[in-house]
C-alpha cells in the first residue's frame, strides 16, 4: 500500500501541482499561502494515503485539504479578520472576484495564473521564472538552466520576485481583455519553457516528459482562442510545438534510448498533427514572420521531406540567417552552425562553433561542446573529439543525452565518412529546446537586442523548392552571416521589453543600457542628444551629428533624440544622417502635430525602416515656443494641445501596427479605412515618448502607454516607485569624473556664468507656456548638488545637470531609477570620453539599486 501511495503521490504532483496551485491561488488570492498550502497537502498525502488508501480523486483531496492548510495559514497571520473575510467568501463561491469581461475569456485557472504572473510590474525574466516554478512546479535547478545562469542565481530571482509581489501589493487578479496583447510575449515564452521541460526534460532517466508537452499545446490552443485575430506568434508557437511533438513516438528506441532525427522511422510521426500544424505555420509567415514563426517553418522544413536527403538544409540556413537578425541569441547561432556544416562542410561550421565557444557564453552548455565534438570527428581530431565529449557528459543530466553522447564517445569515425554527417544537427538545439538531440527547430531562446534585418520576403525563386510543395521563402539582404551573439541593448518602455535568457557581459566598453542580471533591477535605457544646427555652418553641423551618433553607438546608448522646432534642421533628415553613419543606434525623432500630418510621420517610419532595416523612435511634443506656433496660426492652448497630440498618436500607432485599416473620427483629426504602404515589421514597431510634465503631459502618456518624459527636479523631490505599469523618462546633462573638483571645473569652463544668457532666458520664458520651463525657472531655493540649474538659467542648454564625482552622481542617477525612472536622455556630449565618464556614473547608480 505505501509503495501505491507514494506512486499516487508522484503521479499526482507530476500531472496536476500547477493546476492545483492556480486554483489555490484564485481563491487566496496569495502566492506564498497557496504554494505553502500546497506542499503540506501534499506531506499529508504521502502520510494518510499509506493508511486510508489512494482517494477516487486524488486532485480534489489535495485541493480541499490544502484549502484547510491556507484557513489555518491565514488564521496565523495578522489581519486575520480582512484575509479570512476574502478567503471565505471567495471559497464559498469557488469563482473569482467579478472583473469587466465574463471570466468564461480566460476558460482555464492555469491560463489564468499565467496571465497573472506575467504582471508588467514585475521584470519580464522573473514573470517567465515565477510562472515555471508555480504552474509548471519546475524545480529551481530546471528553470535556471532554461536561463542558462547558476542556481542560486534563480534562486535569488524567485525570491525577490514574490517579495516584489508582497511588497507592492500586485494582485493576483484575472486581467482585463485591453491588457493581455501587454502579457503575450511573457505568456508564450513561458508555454513554450513548459512544453521543452517536457520535451528535453532536464535530468531524469525518461526522454520526453509527456504531461508536460500536452499540457503545453493545450494552453497554446487556449491562448491562441483568446485573439481576436489569432496573434501570429500565438499561431506559430501552437504550430512549433505540433511539429516537434508530431516525432515524439520515434525519437525513441524500445529501450527509451534517443534515436536521430535521420534514422527515424517517419512512418511513426504523427502525420494528421503535422496536417493540422503547417496552414497554421503558413498563416504565421503572412505579413513580417516573428521568432516562432520562423522556428515553425524550420520545424515544417523537417515536417515536409519524405526522407532525410530530401530536407531543404540551404534554405533553413537562409531562415537561421533572419532569426538571427531578429532575435541574436548565441543558442540561435549554434543552430545556425549545425545548419551550415550540413551545406558547405563541418570546417566551416567549426570556425562558427569555436568562436561561440571564445566568448564564453555557453560555457555551461552541454551541447555547444557536443556539437564541438561531432564536427572534430568528422575532421577526423579524434582526440580533441573525445576532450569535448568528455566536456560535454560532464556537463549533462538527462540521462538518455548521456547515453547518447557516450555511445557517440566510443563510436570513432573516419575522416570522409559521410554516412552519418547529418548526426551532427542532433547535437544543435536550444536552450532547453525542444528538438532535444535533434536539429528540427530552434532554441526557445527570445533572446535580446533589435533586430537588424534588412529586408524580408517572400520569393519564389529563393532557394531550392522541397518536393512535397509546401514552402517558407525569405530573403536575408544585407546579412553577413557572422556570429552574432546579444547586443546588451535594450529599447526603453515595457512596449519593447524583450526577456534576456543569457547573462552577457560587455567587458570591452562601459555601455549605457545596463541592468543586473542576477536580479529583479530593471534596465536602465540611455539617448544622447543630437547637436542643434541653430548657428552651426553646413559643414560642421553634419560632421557634429555623425561624431555625436558614432561615439553614441560606442558607448552602448540606445539611440539619439533629435530635437525639432521652427529653427532647426528638419529631424527626420538628421535621423538619416545618423542611420547612415551607425548600424544599430534608434533616432529618437521629435515629432510635433503643427508641422506633418499622422499619415506622414508613419510612412516616414516605415521607410526609414524599409531602407535600414531598424526601428525609429518617436517624441511626441505637444508643442513648443507659442511664438514657433502662433507663426503657424495655431493658437491651440496648452492642454488641448495633448487632446490633440492623442488623436494624433493613435492613428500614427494604428497605421503602423498593421492589420485593419485605420478610422478616426476626432475632434482634431478624420481618417477613414486608412492603410500605410510599406508595411512596418512588427519587431520595428516605435517606442513613443510623450514630452511634458503637466497632468495633462502625463495623461496623455498613461492612454497611449508612453514613456512620459520630463525635465526633473533634484532626485530628492521624487518618492520610490511603487509597481506601476508607466513608463518614465527624464532628460538630464551629465558631467561626471573621477573627483569632485575636476568635474566642478569642467562644469564652469563649458558652461561660464553669461548675463546676456540670463537675459535670453527670461525673454524665452515670456513665449513659453512649458509647463516644466516655468517650473525650472523658479526654483525655491538653490537646489543641492549634484543638481545645477546655472546652464538652464543662462540659456545655455535646456534641462538641468548633475555635476560631481562618478559616485556621487551615480547616488542621484539610482534615486531617479528607484522613483521609477528607467529611460535617461543626457544633453549632448562634448567628446567620446565625456560620455565613458557618463557610463561609469550609470555604472555606479545600477550596481547601488536594491534588489
Amino acid at each position: 500500500m505505501s509503495v501505491d501511495a507514494n506512486a499516487a503521490v508522484d503521479a499526482v504532483y507530476r500531472s496536476d501541482w500547477g493546476r492545483i496551485v492556480a486554483t489555490l491561488i484564485r481563491l487566496v488570492r496569495d502566492f506564498d499561502v497557496a504554494e505553502e498550502a500546497a506542499q503540506e497537502a501534499f506531506a499529508a498525502a504521502v502520510d494518510q494515503w499509506r493508511v486510508a488508501g489512494v482517494p477516487d480523486v486524488p486532485r480534489a483531496w489535495i485541493i480541499q485539504t490544502a484549502r484547510h492548510k491556507a484557513i489555518d495559514r491565514i488564521r496565523r497571520q495578522t489581519r486575520f479578520a480582512d484575509k479570512l473575510d476574502a478567503f471565505t467568501a471567495a471559497a464559498a463561491n469557488l469563482t473569482v472576484e467579478a472583473p469587466d469581461f465574463d471570466p468564461g475569456d480566460i476558460p482555464d485557472d492555469r491560463l489564468r495564473l499565467i496571465f497573472t504572473c506575467c504582471h508588467p510590474a514585475l521584470a519580464l525574466e522573473a514573470q517567465v521564472a515565477l510562472t515555471l516554478r508555480t504552474l509548471g512546479g519546475l524545480e529551481t535547478d530546471e528553470i535556471a538552466r532554461a536561463f542558462l545562469v547558476p542556481t542560486a542565481t534563480m534562486a535569488q530571482r524567485l525570491v525577490r520576485a514574490k517579495a516584489k509581489i508582497r511588497d507592492a501589493g500586485i494582485p493576483y487578479t484575472v486581467p482585463d481583455t485591453k491588457d493581455m496583447a501587454a502579457r503575450l510575449d511573457a505568456v508564450l515564452t513561458v508555454i513554450y519553457l513548459v512544453f521543452t521541460e517536457g520535451y528535453a526534460p532536464t535530468r531524469g532517466e525518461t526522454l520526453v516528459r509527456t504531461d508536460l508537452c500536452v499540457e503545453a499545446i493545450r494552453l497554446a490552443r487556449l491562448v491562441r482562442a483568446l485573439l481576436a485575430p489569432p496573434s501570429s506568434e500565438a499561431t506559430a508557437l501552437l504550430a512549433l510545438m505540433l511539429l516537434h511533438d508530431s516525432r515524439r513516438d520515434a525519437r525513441r528506441d524500445a529501450a527509451g534510448d534517443l534515436v536521430l532525427l535521420e534514422e527515424q522511422d517517419r512512418r511513426r510521426w504523427n502525420h494528421a498533427q503535422i496536417a493540422e500544424a503547417l496552414p497554421l505555420v503558413e498563416e504565421a509567415l503572412r505579413g513580417s514572420p516573428g521568432p516562432f514563426a520562423l522556428q515553425a517553418a524550420i520545424a515544417a522544413l523537417h515536417c515536409e521531406a519524405a526522407r532525410a536527403e530530401d530536407t531543404d538544409w540551404p534554405q533553413i540556413v537562409r531562415l537561421y540567417d533572419v532569426l538571427e537578425r531578429l532575435q541574436p541569441s548565441p543558442i540561435v547561432s549554434l543552430n545556425r552552425a549545425a545548419a551550415v556544416a550540413m551545406v558547405e562542410g563541418p570546417r566551416p561550421a567549426l570556425e562558427l562553433v569555436d568562436a561561440l565557444t571564445a566568448t564564453g557564453d555557453l560555457d555551461g552548455y552541454h551541447l555547444l561542446h557536443a556539437t564541438r565534438a561531432e564536427l572534430l570527428r568528422r575532421l577526423g581530431c579524434a582526440a580533441e573529439a573525445a576532450k569535448s565529449y568528455a566536456t560535454a557528459i560532464g556537463l549533462v543530466t538527462n540521462d538518455a543525452e548521456r547515453r547518447f553522447l557516450e555511445r557517440r564517445l566510443r563510436a570513432p569515425l573516419l575522416p570522409g565518412d559521410r554516412t552519418r554527417r547529418r548526426e551532427i544537427d542532433s547535437l544543435s538545439r536550444g536552450s532547453r529546446s525542444a528538438t532535444s538531440c535533434e536539429h528540427s527547430g530552434a532554441a526557445p531562446d527570445p533572446g535580446v537586442g533589435r533586430p537588424l534585418l534588412r529586408c524580408f520576403a517572400r520569393s519564389a525563386s529563393d532557394g531550392p523548392k522541397p518536393r512535397n510543395g509546401l514552402r517558407f521563402s525569405c530573403s536575408a539582404v544585407g546579412m553577413s552571416g557572422r556570429i552574432s551573439g546579444p547586443t546588451g541593448v535594450r529599447g526603453a518602455g515595457p512596449r519593447h521589453a524583450m526577456l534576456l535568457l543569457q547573462t552577457h557581459t560587455v567587458t570591452t566598453r562601459r555601455r549605457l543600457a545596463m541592468g543586473r542580471e542576477d536580479d529583479m533591477v530593471p534596465s536602465v535605457a540611455v539617448f544622447t542628444t543630437c547637436p542643434s544646427s541653430r548657428g552651426a555652418s553646413p559643414a560642421g553641423y553634419g560632421a557634429a551629428v555623425r561624431d555625436v551618433g558614432r561615439w553614441s553607438e560606442r558607448a552602448g546608448c540606445v539611440g539619439t533624440l533629435v530635437y525639432a522646432d521652427n529653427g532647426l534642421v528638419d529631424p527626420w533628415l538628421v535621423a538619416q544622417l545618423l542611420m547612415t553613419v551607425t548600424e544599430r543606434l534608434v533616432p529618437l525623432i521629435a515629432v510635433q502635430p503643427v508641422y506633418m500630418h499622422p499619415y506622414a510621420v508613419a510612412k516616414l517610419v516605415a521607410s526609414l525602416a524599409l531602407f535600414h532595416g531598424r526601428r525609429v523612435d518617436l517624441n511626441m511634443v505637444a508643442g513648443g515656443f507659442r511664438n514657433d506656433l502662433e507663426a503657424l496660426a495655431d493658437s491651440t492652448p496648452h492642454d488641448r494641445r495633448y487632446d490633440r497630440l492623442r488623436e494624433y498618436t493613435a492613428i500614427i500607432a494604428g497605421l503602423l501596427r498593421g492589420g485593419p485599416p485605420v478610422t478616426l473620427a476626432g475632434e482634431f483629426y478624420r481618417v477613414t479605412r486608412l492603410t500605410l504602404i510599406p508595411e512596418l515589421p512588427p519587431a520595428l514597431f516605435p517606442t513613443f515618448f510623450v514630452s511634458g510634465s503637466s497632468e495633462a503631459g502625463r495623461a496623455a502618456a498613461r492612454v497611449l502607454g508612453a514613456t512620459s518624459v520630463e525635465y526633473p527636479a533634484p532626485a530628492a523631490a521624487y518618492q520610490p516607485a511603487v509597481a506601476s505599469p508607466e513608463a518614465r523618462g527624464i532628460r538630464v546633462g551629465i558631467i561626471a569624473r573621477d573627483d569632485e573638483d575636476a568635474a566642478w571645473r569642467v562644469a564652469r569652463t563649458r558652461f561660464p556664468e553669461d548675463r546676456r544668457g540670463r537675459i535670453a532666458h527670461t525673454l524665452a520664458m515670456k513665449v513659453s507656456d512649458s509647463n516644466w520651463h516655468r517650473r525650472l525657472s523658479d526654483p525655491d531655493s538653490p537646489p543641492p548638488r549634484p543638481y545645477w540649474m546655472e546652464p538652464f538659467l543662462n540659456y545655455q542648454t535646456f534641462c538641468p545637470y548633475l555635476v560631481g564625482s562618478h559616485a556621487s552622481v551615480g547616488e542621484e542617477l539610482r534615486r531617479y531609477v528607484e522613483a521609477g525612472v528607467q529611460t535617461f536622455i543626457v544633453d549632448v556630449p562634448r567628446d567620446e570620453d565625456d560620455l565613458a565618464h557618463t557610463a561609469q556614473a550609470f555604472e555606479h547608480a545600477v550596481a547601488a539599486v536594491p534588489g
